[in-house]
């Protein structure tokens, strides 16, 4: 195991005359915490009085992802390390709900964050860190015949990050929601920088009813997602698209074009969903969180058609598509130049009636362009 050396520490500070119990309670969370052993949960180290004070050491953070995405210069970020630290919160997140305790008062039960939100993610090192376990609580683990968590809805309140308020006890689901308006803010952020994110806060403070003035994410009669919200990601769709054309003054980088597509959108509207129950679990947000990244990553590194050998990958059967010819192929892989672009061919036979069936994957940007032509054989084959 690698030893990291830390040489700077931070104080969070609690004055015991005001809160005497959530000091200590924080404190126990951040020590159960450090027994999930993740890297995007952030580790506590000491706790001590001093007088009415109780204080908790941790590793000093560069910011919080809240300085950042308020135009903090302290980290940077290219748009892959920016979403690829998203997914390791969205892992952690998933790694602290499928805890289950052993031995102990603690017997059975779990932990949720419950005030998730970017002031609470620290950023040490360049990695995102989940902290600040103050209003988490245990819960009951959930029996196999169970459909919801057992809890209380103590800690409901106006948190701009946080679900509709509802009756009942709160959920996973709960933390599932302020992880996506924290994502839609990343993308925002991604696309125009600190001026698109106040420029999505004050969208969503004026869309509503005339007295509610909130940069809430859903509506407070309705519980449902906001159309400011829906709109910004419309408008980021909108931005790769004329980016990719080259019709935007500013363009995105060819890792962006790749990224953001319908799909991201579609998961983090899920992710808002009014209701818990639609909802997908953290763990069901990283792997399609974690599939997204890949996809834009395989995608950057084919999109220098002259980078590759695309004769080699298709003698291989290694070109990087998703459709594939029958089991059943003649040998007969070639390769070719169609309108000045590098491709692969594959040329096979039909089942039935013997038509050659001949399909072209373009590279352009990394996006697979898939046409499929027919053409009658002069023979057919023994």
């Amino acid at each position: 195991m690698v030893q990291t050396q830390i040489s700077r520490f931070a104080r969070k500070i609690f004055d015991e005359r005001c809160i005497p119990t959530d000091a200590v309670k924080e404190w126990v969370h951040h020590l159960h915490a450090n027994d999930l052993n993740h890297n995007n949960l952030m580790e506590a180290f000491a706790a001590f009085h001093h007088g009415s004070y109780f204080f908790i050491v941790l590793e000093l953070a560069q910011c919080t992802l809240s300085d950042f995405l308020n135009g903090s210069d302290k980290v940077q970020f290219s748009s892959q390390e920016l979403w690829t630290q998203a997914q390791g919160l969205a892992s952690g997140l998933a790694y602290l709900h499928g805890r289950k305790v052993k031995g102990g008062r603690q017997e059975n039960e779990t932990l949720y964050h419950l005030d998730l939100k970017p002031s609470n993610i620290l950023i040490v090192n360049n990695t995102m860190k989940i902290s600040d376990f103050g209003l988490s609580d245990y819960k009951e683990f959930p029996r196999m015949s169970e459909s919801i968590l057992v809890g209380d809805s103590k800690h409901a309140g106006v948190r701009v990050y946080a679900p509709p308020s509802r009756a009942g006890p709160e959920s996973d689901r709960y933390d599932v929601y302020s992880l996506a308006t924290i994502l839609s803010e990343i993308a925002s952020y991604d696309v125009g920088k600190t001026d698109r994110v106040v420029k999505y806060r004050k969208s969503r403070k004026c869309d509503g009813q005339s007295n509610e003035g909130s940069i809430h994410f859903y509506y407070s009669t309705t519980g449902k997602t906001k159309q400011s919200v829906l709109e910004e990601h419309r408008k980021i769709l909108q931005a790769v698209e004329e980016s990719t054309a080259s019709l935007a003054e500013t363009e995105l980088d060819r890792w962006q074009e790749a990224f953001y597509h319908l799909s991201l959108f579609e998961l983090l509207e899920q992710m808002l969903h009014v209701s818990e129950a639609e909802r997908p679990t953290a763990l069901e947000a990283v792997s399609k969180l974690d599939s997204q990244i890949h996809q834009a990553s395989r995608a950057l590194r084919g999109s220098e058609p002259y980078a590759i050998d695309i004769w080699e990958s298709t003698v291989k059967g290694t070109v990087p598509v998703t459709a594939k010819p029958p089991d059943v192929a003649w040998d007969c892989r070639l390769r070719a130049s169609i309108n000045g672009e590098h491709c692969g061919l594959w040329l096979y036979p039909d089942e039935h009636d013997f038509t050659i069936k001949l399909r072209q994957f373009l590279f352009d940007r990394g996006i697979e362009q898939t046409v499929e032509h027919g053409l009658h054989a002069l023979y057919k084959p023994s």
